[in-house]
């Protein structure tokens, strides 16, 4: 039988089942107040798509991630440059 160490941090995630999503943005609310990201940050968003065509068109809502490497090219480039 293996051992785990006794000093090992714990490590949570969050699972959305997408095809329930109605999207409230409940997720990124509860994103942003269990890891303290700063109110101008955002780390999840939830993307809105309209599938189909009218008279049977529907909203499809996605919960998407914001990488961490996207995040800091982000912040890196300025917003406009000077010429």
């Amino acid at each position: 039988m293996l051992e785990e160490p006794q000093n090992r941090a714990v490590k949570w995630a969050k699972v959305i089942d997408q095809t329930r999503c109605i999207g409230c943005h409940a997720c990124t609310t509860a994103c942003k107040s269990e890891n303290l990201v700063p109110l101008s940050v955002t780390r999840t968003y939830v993307k809105h798509v309209d599938v189909g065509i009218f008279p049977q068109a529907r909203r499809a809502h996605q919960v998407a991630l914001q990488s961490m490497r996207t995040r800091a090219m982000r912040h890196r480039l300025p917003h406009h440059r000077h010429v």
